[in-house]
């Protein structure tokens, strides 16, 4: 289903927002799965369109239809640049239970906003029964390197939901060349891992892994860990 939006006449001098943008969301959607937005920023010309490229554009998700469960009020979903030809993407991963949405997207540093039509509302059927924020899951690994040579370092990860809640009492795994640990998040979600290993210096690659456990989904998160070179 596609639908194109008018922008109001209101622009800021020096960063004027797309007079028209064009959305195509795949509608309808089935209750509690992700699905990707996306669209084209443009402007009409003599000829045709022109592709306008902008940074900053927020996607918010406003529900129509009352009681419609977890989504009881708008979702400020993220906020994405646009290529060089005006093209968007995101990716929604927040379970929208049955009923009908309109979107709405703001332009930053315009103070712009738009909206869809009532004729172009986004559309979810079914029914909600494992959300996807529950199935999947997001590792997060901190810090980025580089570390100093002889130190000790400390790897500290996060495992959370794609709904951003951390996942406690599950079996995280470190691997790297001569240092592979197992540890249990705590209740944050979180483990720290002590590399007692002098690593070479230059990249070292690793990988940080979750094997899952019902409903949540396997991941796997690569590593890189620069040593300087002893002085």
């Amino acid at each position: 289903m596609a639908c194109v939006l008018m922008s109001p006449s209101a622009t800021s001098a020096g960063n004027p927002a797309p007079t028209v943008i064009h959305i195509d969301p795949v509608s309808p959607i089935s209750a509690g799965w992700s699905f990707v937005v996306t669209g084209i920023l443009y402007r009409p010309v003599e000829n045709g369109n022109a592709g306008v490229p902008h940074r900053g554009v927020q996607l918010y998700i406003e529900p129509l239809t009352p009681n419609t469960g977890v989504v009881s009020k708008t979702l400020r979903i993220a906020t994405v640049h646009s290529d060089a030809e005006g093209r968007l993407r995101w990716t929604v991963y927040k379970s929208l239970s049955a009923g009908r949405y309109r979107l709405y997207f703001l332009f930053e540093g315009t103070g712009t906003l738009q909206s869809s039509w009532n004729t172009t509302e986004l559309v979810v059927t079914g029914s909600l029964s494992l959300p996807v924020q529950s199935q999947s899951t997001v590792l997060s690994v901190m810090p980025l390197a580089p570390i100093e040579p002889g130190e000790l370092i400390t790897l500290t990860v996060q495992l959370t939901n794609r709904a951003k809640r951390p996942l406690a009492n599950q079996r995280l795994y470190l691997n790297l060349p001569g240092a592979t640990q197992q540890r249990m998040t705590d209740a944050k979600g979180m483990v720290t891992f002590v590399i007692h290993k002098r690593l070479e210096a230059g990249v070292n690659l690793g990988t940080v892994r979750y094997n899952g456990q019902k409903p949540y989904l396997p991941t796997e998160q690569p590593i890189q860990l620069m040593m300087n070179p002893r002085p």
